[in-house]
């Protein structure tokens, strides 16, 4: 998905959304469709990459861009419990991590912003600016994986 259109208003996201986070700033990231989900202490050494591949039960795949495990796939269209990433086609690295969520009618992705404990609900496109141009989903094969963990839990070797 292309975000490159909406560059100014993802820029003022990145503003609201710099540390420290008050009632005011949440105001006005409300108007944009995000919401803060969770401020936890307990969540602060953990990064976005981390949070996002935990919840997906991930938690033992190397996820890098150009590096994607068989496990995961490509999709075109964002559905509930998806693996969703940003970043810069240019850079050789991903620069955000997320996860997609029904909610009521919708499908919003819950990640982790900066080096704070924020867990944020937003729309896929509502993300600050330095996160990248392009957000890429992946729809989690249940089946290879279960496949690779029982591989993994009765090999001989």
């Amino acid at each position: 998905m292309d975000l490159t259109q909406n560059t100014q208003e993802r820029g003022e996201i990145a503003k609201l959304s710099d540390y420290p986070v008050n009632r005011k700033k949440l105001e006005m990231l409300r108007e944009y469709g995000i919401r803060l989900l969770r401020r936890s202490k307990r969540m602060f050494s953990v990064d976005c990459k981390e949070w996002a591949l935990t919840r997906l039960y991930l938690e033992d795949l190397d996820v890098e861009k150009g590096n994607i495990p068989d496990v995961l796939q490509l999709s075109d269209m964002l559905e509930p419990d998806m693996l969703v990433v940003y970043h810069f086609p240019e850079r050789s690295h991903y620069s955000h991590y997320g996860v997609s969520v029904q909610e009521e009618e919708h499908v919003f992705v819950h990640s982790k912003w900066g080096c704070g404990s924020h867990l944020f609900s937003h729309p896929v496109d509502k993300v600050p600016d330095f996160y990248g141009t392009q957000a890429d989903f992946f729809h989690v094969d249940r089946r290879r994986l279960s496949f690779r963990q029982h591989d993994i839990l009765f090999s001989y070797d």
